[in-house]
C-alpha cells in the first residue's frame, strides 16, 4: 500500500506520517509539500491514496493558498478517476465549491478536519481506501441548494479576502 501525503507544513507531516505509520505498519508513505512536489511524485508512481490539504503552494516556499489546493484536487480528480482522496485540511468547508466533481468521482473520498481525533482519521483514511464517499462534514454539502456561478464567485472572493 502507497499512501502520499500532502501539507506544506513540515511538522504537520512528521506527525501525519509519524501517526499513519503506526496503523498502517505496511504502507510506504512519501510526502510532497507542493502542487510541483506532487506532480513530481505522480509522474514516477500511483499511490493508493493522497491525504491533501487544501492550503499549499504551487511550488516549495510559496505561498500557501485554498484555492491552488483546491484546482489541484479537481486536476487530479479527472486525471485519476478512481484514485482514493482524503482531505485532511482545517478549510474543509472550501470543498462546497465542487460538489460536482466529488460526487461523480469514482475513487474513496473523505474529509479531516485537523482538530479531529487520529482515530477518527483512520477511520475515514480505510473508507476512502475502501472506495467509500464520506462527507458530511461539509456544511450545505447535500443541502440541495443551487447556486449561480456568479453567486459562487462572488462567495468565493468574499472567503479569500476574509482569510487573507
Amino acid at each position: 500500500m502507497r499512501f502520499l501525503v500532502v501539507d506544506d507544513h513540515a511538522l504537520i507531516l512528521k506527525g501525519t506520517v509519524s501517526e499513519l505509520q503506526d496503523f498502517f505498519t505496511e504502507a510506504a508513505i512519501q510526502t510532497a509539500a507542493s502542487v510541483q512536489q506532487t506532480h513530481s511524485y505522480l509522474d514516477g508512481c500511483l499511490p493508493d491514496l493522497i491525504l491533501l490539504d487544501l492550503s499549499i503552494p504551487e511550488e516549495p516556499g510559496g505561498h500557501a493558498r485554498t484555492e491552488v489546493g483546491l484546482e489541484l484536487l479537481k486536476s487530479l480528480m479527472q486525471t485519476y478517476e478512481s484514485l482514493n482522496f482524503t482531505i485532511l485540511s482545517s478549510y474543509i468547508q472550501r470543498l462546497v465549491t465542487i460538489v460536482g466533481e466529488i460526487e461523480n468521482h469514482a475513487g474513496g473520498f473523505t474529509v479531516v478536519d485537523k482538530n479531529f481525533s487520529i482515530n477518527e482519521t483512520v477511520k475515514r483514511v480505510n473508507w476512502s481506501l475502501q472506495g467509500i464517499t464520506h462527507t458530511k462534514d461539509i456544511k450545505g454539502f447535500r443541502t440541495g441548494i443551487e447556486l449561480r456561478p456568479e453567486w459562487l464567485q462572488v462567495l468565493k472572493l468574499a472567503f479569500e479576502e476574509v482569510t487573507r
